[in-house]
């Protein structure tokens, strides 16, 4: 599903943020992404979805090396991913309905089933009553699960959530990890970047673990073993 092969990535004349980093995710597959504040998860998410592009090496996404992919054929590839941004990225004058329903509408869902699965997932993220809102009128809390409601109602191939549970409490949190369960029992190839390690604890998920510009993959269960504190500071924009 992904694949990462000797893969450089530094912005600009910035600190090296992936260093000959090399792994892969098999299709169907659940993998918890962790590393400290400023390691370059987001930058990795990034690479995932076509928003980047990697100073050297290979990265393959459904199979293709998307490092050389024409922009003619990024759309087609994109559509068939669902991800959950740190800033939310809600459309300011959609309701929470409309929003969520956005997806589907560029794939030219019929409205009838719109109507009829739009609210039941905005229920099952606690927004029931909310549906007409819109995104300034709600809390980050509530932004955020709008933001994940949209990624996943059109069950994407592949899901990327960056810090998808970071402005919600543990209940929530727990609540949200069970919806990204049942859609990777459907299929769904999940990355869920996070440094909620009590969170991670509950989920019987491998990891991969970033550090130092290096992955490093952690079995089920088992947590990473931490490399020296690194004394570079990350450069604005860098990642979570």
């Amino acid at each position: 599903m992904v694949r990462f092969e000797n893969v450089y990535m530094r912005y600009d004349a910035g600190p090296v943020v992936l260093r000959d980093v090399s792994f892969g995710l098999e299709e169907g597959s659940f993998h918890f992404l962790t590393g400290p504040s400023g390691a370059g998860k987001s930058t990795l998410l990034r690479l995932m979805y076509l928003g980047a592009q990697p100073v050297s090496g290979r990265v393959s996404v459904f199979g293709q090396d998307v490092t050389r992919l024409p922009r003619r054929a990024r759309p087609e590839l994109r559509r068939k991913i669902g991800v959950v941004f740190q800033d939310f990225r809600l459309i300011p004058h959609l309701s929470a309905l409309d929003n969520v329903a956005l997806p589907l509408r560029i794939a030219g869902t019929k409205e009838s089933l719109i109507r009829e699965h739009v609210p039941e997932l905005l229920a099952w993220v606690g927004l029931s009553g909310h549906l007409d809102a819109r995104p300034a009128t709600l809390s980050g809390g509530q932004q955020q699960r709008i933001a994940i409601a949209r990624a996943v109602i059109a069950r994407p191939n592949l899901l990327l959530a960056d810090e998808p549970t970071g402005n919600v409490d543990d209940k929530i949190a727990v609540r949200l990890l069970y919806l990204f369960e049942e859609l990777h029992k459907m299929g769904t190839t999940i990355v869920i970047a996070t440094h909620n390690e009590a969170l991670v604890s509950q989920f019987n998920h491998p990891r991969l673990h970033l550090e130092d510009a290096k992955i490093t993959p952690v079995a089920a269960g088992a947590r990473p073993v931490s490399a020296p504190i690194s004394p570079r500071r990350p450069r604005s924009g860098e990642g979570a």
